[in-house]
């Protein structure tokens, strides 16, 4: 358990001598990351500038059975619960719950990645992304939100519940391409429920949906679908048809 970091929960940095370097075989499972109050005092002038698992540079990383409540910035905003970027290469992030953070799952942001990484123009190649649970925070400011894909290709989100308490909120899920680098490719999105609106910030289309359940209005997907979701427990009730 790891509590009132106020900063990344988990961090896993480059190599600024050699940013072809990635480091390999990575499991991460069974955190519980929990952020109850605010932080004060840090060097640095972002309020926002806190995260959970964040990192760059990585091929074989797993990350699993994970509980993220609460990370999030003074002003409601911050990196993700789950935030890979800078050359990601055969990810899997499964079976984890998030509860109530500032953003949810990111791989990628909409800054470039850097030049002569591993994956090339991209921030990830290669990623399964399943099972998870994401309650995304309530707010308004900040980023807020519940997944995101920045310049990823080769992509598969699979099974997830991703839900908004506000099912109209714009970008619950965002997917995004890099300016003139890394264009989405070959990401599918499949049979995951939605609660919530997708934003897509993308020029060529590179994705598509298969078999979801989306909700954009909140008549359909309803609270009364899962047993808590108000603590992102969304396995399904009888109610969910």
């Amino acid at each position: 358990k790891t509590w009132n970091i106020g900063e990344r929960h988990i961090k896993g940095s480059r190599n600024p001598s050699d940013i072809s370097k990635v480091s390999e075989d990575i499991v991460i499972e069974n955190v519980y990351m929990l952020q109850t109050k605010d932080r004060t005092g840090h060097s640095d002038s972002n309020p926002d500038y806190i995260g959970g698992i964040d990192m760059m540079m990585t091929r074989n990383l797993t990350i699993r059975d994970c509980v993220a409540e609460g990370i999030r910035g003074q002003q409601n905003g911050g990196r993700a619960a789950i935030f890979l970027w800078q050359g990601q290469e055969n990810i899997t992030i499964e079976r984890n719950i998030i509860i109530g953070c500032a953003k949810g799952i990111a791989l990628g942001n909409p800054s470039r990645p850097f030049g002569n990484i591993v994956t090339g123009n991209w921030h990830a190649d290669g990623a399964i992304i399943r099972n998870n649970f994401i309650l995304r925070g309530q707010w308004t400011t900040g980023d807020n939100i519940a997944f995101e894909l920045c310049s990823t290709k080769n992509i598969r989100v699979y099974n997830n519940t991703i839900y908004s308490e506000d099912a109209s909120y714009f970008r619950t899920v965002s997917i995004y391409d890099c300016t003139a680098k890394g264009p989405t490719d070959n990401v599918i999105l499949g049979y995951n429920i939605i609660r919530g609106r997708i934003k897509d910030y993308t020029d060529g289309k590179g994705w598509s949906l298969v078999g979801n359940i989306q909700d954009g209005i909140g008549t359909t997907v309803t609270a009364d679908w899962f047993i808590d979701p108000a603590n992102a427990d969304f396995h399904l009730t009888a109610n969910a048809t």
